[in-house]
């Protein structure tokens, strides 16, 4: 896994929860920014973590990530 994401581990230290479901609420509360897996599983980089409510890369940068629904 890549070091700038956080382990599921680190997720349930962060939350205190190993549901996703209980996991998004908890990030979403602290604006969190997290990505949704195919499989549930959410995915934060330490970026998010240490700078919560950060913008997303989808606006000033150009990245479009939702480039095939267009």
């Amino acid at each position: 896994m890549n070091a700038n994401f956080l382990t599921d581990d680190d997720l349930f230290d962060l939350t205190g929860y190993k549901l996703s479901r209980k996991q998004a609420e908890v990030l979403s509360r602290h604006k969190i920014n997290y990505v949704e897996r195919r499989d549930g599983k959410l995915r934060v980089t330490w970026d998010q973590v240490n700078q919560p409510g950060a913008k997303p890369a989808n606006d000033e940068s150009g990245f479009n990530p939702n480039f095939l629904n267009e």
